[in-house]
């Protein structure tokens, strides 16, 4: 079973904002027990003020993750998970 989804914003989440179709499919992953999280390159003002515009997020921002990935181990999960989306 899923637990955790990591999500890029721009391009990705963000396209002139967020869909309402994509709204309504975190609300149902969330309602089934899985914790959403937005990763992305920007700063986590720029990217709370995104996201909490639409929706209320239950995971984690990890803002400007991009340069660390390669201080994770087996980051390539974490990238195998954004190409999903």
């Amino acid at each position: 079973m899923i637990k955790h989804i990591f999500c890029d914003l721009d391009g990705t989440l963000y396209n002139k904002g967020i869909s309402k179709e994509d709204i309504k499919a975190i609300e149902e992953i969330e309602k089934e027990g899985v914790i959403f999280h937005i990763a992305t390159g920007r700063v986590f003002k720029q990217a709370y003020k995104m996201v909490n515009e639409n929706f209320k997020l239950n995971g984690y921002y990890n803002s400007q993750i991009y340069p660390l990935l390669h201080l994770i181990p087996h980051c390539h999960h974490i990238l195998n998970i954004y190409e999903l989306f």
